[in-house]
């Protein structure tokens, strides 16, 4: 008989993947392509694609966006790096088109339940999450449940950390502000800082410390046990996460958290997708109320337990 898993969807400015998960975090199929600028029908194609190739019994699909996400109403927001598809994305149409139900999440906010669930955030209650990749997101995790309202939260990229220009961290931090700063792609910049080259190694040294204002305002705000850093540029590993430690180690928020609490994310590309499973089985739960609450394709009753 076919285990249950739900069909798992991480929606970057980049790349998209699809995978069916499993309650263990497993990733049993996947697929994966470029993510067209101005084709929002690709999202639910590949959906369907994998969809159909699972043996598996999927119980639900569930997408992370990188979007402020309406829960209440299952919509997303403004989508800075995907600005054509604004107005595209929502939990109902793409439920009629799979024919599962399907919850729409901000893509932090699922990352952050995988890395508590399966990585880098085990054995803590309180954790904070931050993906930095073409963008930064932030998710919340506060008593082991997501911390939400009727809409996502913890935006921390777009908080302010320059205020005299007005810069947000994820104009100074993201991966275009490393290749601004180093002027060359992330990739190259970390394959030569990996080679000792000063000039890359300068331009992640820049940014740690613009990242490293961000966590020390998102420490203060949550006040949580570990911090974990995912997304693109943090496969940089040490060479980001030194210099940022460093710099946090200078601040006052390192009396609230000793630096070394400040983790990368274990999970690689697959942390959206591993949180696919603990958002649905919260999404299902009473405790998420109405606000999270699966989309049933049209025509079907309630999404199942």
């Amino acid at each position: 008989m076919a285990g249950a898993a739900v069909l798992g969807v991480d929606l970057g400015a980049t790349n998209m993947r699809v995978a069916v998960v499993t309650p263990e975090g497993g990733i049993v199929s996947r697929a994966a392509q470029a993510t067209p600028a101005d084709d929002p029908g690709a999202l639910p194609r590949l959906m369907i694609e994998v969809a159909s190739t699972a043996s598996e019994e999927l119980r639900g699909a569930v997408v992370g966006v990188p979007a402020v996400v309406d829960y209440e109403h299952g919509v997303a927001g403004r989508m800075p790096n995907l600005s054509a598809w604004e107005g595209h994305l929502a939990a109902q149409p793409l439920a009629d088109a799979c024919g599962l139900p399907a919850v729409l999440a901000n893509d932090a906010d699922l990352a952050a339940v995988g890395e508590h669930r399966y990585g880098a955030g085990r054995g803590t209650d309180d954790m904070v999450y931050l993906t930095i990749s073409t963008g930064i997101g932030g998710g919340v995790v506060i008593g082991g449940q997501l911390l939400h309202g009727k809409r996502s939260l913890a935006e921390v990229g777009q908080t302010t950390i320059d205020y005299r220009a007005l810069r947000t961290l994820e104009s100074l931090a993201a991966g275009p502000a490393l290749e601004r700063v180093s002027g060359l792609s992330g990739a190259e910049a970390t394959r030569r800082a990996q080679a000792g080259d000063a000039a890359a190694l300068g331009g992640l040294r820049e940014i740690a410390e613009a990242i490293a204002v961000g966590v020390a305002n998102a420490i203060e705000a949550y006040m949580p046990e570990r911090v974990v850093i995912g997304g693109g540029v943090a496969a940089a590993g040490a060479l980001l996460l030194d210099p940022l430690r460093e710099r946090l180690a200078g601040m006052h928020t390192a009396r609230l958290l000793d630096p070394s609490r400040v983790v990368p994310a274990s999970g690689g590309d697959d942390d959206g997708l591993r949180g696919a499973w603990p958002l649905w089985e919260y999404a299902s739960t009473r405790e998420a109320g109405e606000t999270l609450a699966p989309r049933a394709p049209a025509g079907r009753g309630a999404a199942p337990d």
